[in-house]
């Protein structure tokens, strides 16, 4: 291999491995009682729509591309569904945290911030592909007990 190869093989290394890292922390993950604790508002919900577009999130000061996922209610969580049935995410990509709105998956997600409905995968929002599957009946179930709970306190 000659140094010119070695140099791009090792430039895009490098580069795509603080890509990948770029979402992760020294801290351990929150857990979902964290994050349900937390969040504003929590829910399941089917994304039916998605579109791309242009909006300054307030994270770099300037327009940046995302994606915008229209749904439907399945279950309230915790507090209230944005009226507007519309989240945020960041166009999917490696190590930009993005969740992946995925048009015709149901999803539960976690709503920390109002004004900008992001549902970036650090939220806790979380797809699953089919909604009637052992893990997603767990998960769900488990968020259930949560919602209860906080409900009696």
């Amino acid at each position: 291999m000659n140094r010119r190869t070695l140099s791009i093989a090792v430039g895009f290394t490098t580069l795509f491995c603080n890509a990948a890292f770029a979402c992760s922390t020294v801290k351990p993950p929150p857990t979902d009682e964290d994050l349900f604790a937390s969040a504003k508002s929590v829910f399941v919900a089917h994304l039916y729509r998605t579109e791309e577009r242009m909006t300054d999130l307030g994270i770099t000061g300037k327009p940046i591309p995302n994606v915008e996922g229209s749904f439907t209610v399945v279950e309230v969580l915790k507090g209230t569904p944005p009226s507007n049935g519309k989240v945020v995410d960041m166009v999917f990509g490696p190590g930009n945290c993005s969740l992946g709105l995925f048009a015709g998956l149901d999803y539960v997600f976690f709503i920390q911030d109002d004004k900008h409905n992001l549902v970036i995968w650090p939220t806790g929002s979380r797809a699953f592909i089919n909604i009637e599957a052992a893990d997603a009946v767990k998960a769900i179930t488990a968020l259930r007990k949560l919602s209860s709970q906080a409900a009696h306190q």
